[in-house]
């Protein structure tokens, strides 16, 4: 009888996961397609400065993969939230801060592998992402 509670228990929170990842498809293809680009261009750096590593580029995907479960734990938040709190009506606060979040970090490191390239990035941007990277520095400090 357990096992069947079990399979079924599990069964109900993959739905639950599901249908949250169907609202969340535009910003978790959105972090995939920029962790890919993060990937390219910090390989591409490494490359051109004679220091490509495949144990580096490994730990580098396993980051990845680590931050895609930090969107899976705010998805599985974002399930446990509807239920305890259901006046709320909150969907996805924690699982589309934590997949913005990721976003923005990715986005800092491909222009900061840019840069090294010696691809000029306009000022505008760079003022930008520095901005958004002091407030997340910010907000780490403060948590």
């Amino acid at each position: 009888m357990s096992g069947k509670i079990i399979h079924a228990t599990t069964a109900v929170i993959l739905s639950l996961i599901t249908i949250e990842i169907n609202e969340l498809i535009i910003p978790f293809i959105t972090l995939i397609v920029i962790m890919l680009l993060d990937y390219i261009a910090g390989t591409v750096k490494a490359w051109q400065k004679s220091v490509l590593n495949s144990s580096i580029g490994i730990k580098g995907i396993i980051k990845k993969v680590f931050n895609i479960f930090l969107v899976i734990i705010g998805i599985i938040l974002d399930i446990l939230m509807l239920y305890i709190f259901p006046e709320m009506q909150i969907k996805m606060l924690f699982s589309l801060m934590i997949t913005f979040y990721i976003i923005i970090n990715e986005i800092i490191s491909i222009l900061e592998n840019i840069n090294e390239l010696g691809i000029k990035i306009p000022k505008f941007v760079e003022i930008l992402i520095s901005r958004l990277k002091n407030k997340i520095d910010d907000d780490d400090m403060k948590g």
